[in-house]
């Protein structure tokens, strides 16, 4: 999963980078653009960033707060890993339920990204996303309990 998530990260910040790329061109030298190239850029960053998430979910680099975890013994140091991670499954799980249901309203709202592509289809990624993480956070959570 850690090498798809890059190499899609990879792709889409290349697509990202060539569309906005062509939109200065097009605005700059010749008048015009693309009329769908903001909106596809905007949701290419979106892909991005949720792509990035994915990728620190999986190899477990978070932004965490480590004040006490020096502190503590390393048993004790297991559970609290523990159950920060069932707590950050059960908030992916409520963020992946809200999500979908930003999608589906937006689904029957039917707004288009560009060339009949309905701009749903590039917000699935959200509820995907924290549902993902969500998976990975209980896995991690449940093996370090068991350990």
């Amino acid at each position: 999963m850690r090498r798809i998530a890059t190499i899609l990260i990879v792709v889409f910040m290349s697509a990202m980078i060539a569309v906005a790329f062509w939109q200065i061109i097009l605005r700059n030298f010749f008048g015009t653009g693309l009329s769908w190239a903001d909106i596809t850029v905007r949701h290419l960053v979106l892909w991005v960033g949720f792509f990035g998430a994915i990728l620190a979910t999986i190899q477990d680099r978070h932004i965490t707060l480590d004040v006490f975890s020096r502190l503590l013994p390393e048993k004790l140091k297991k559970h609290i890993h523990s159950a920060i991670c069932l707590g950050s499954a059960i908030v992916c799980g409520f963020l992946t339920y809200a999500s979908y249901k930003f999608v589906a309203s937006e689904r029957v709202f039917g707004g288009e990204l560009f060339l009949g592509v309905p701009i749903w289809w590039a917000q699935v990624i959200i509820p995907m996303t924290f549902g993902i993480m969500g998976m990975v956070f209980l896995v991690r959570g449940y093996s370090k309990c068991t350990l």
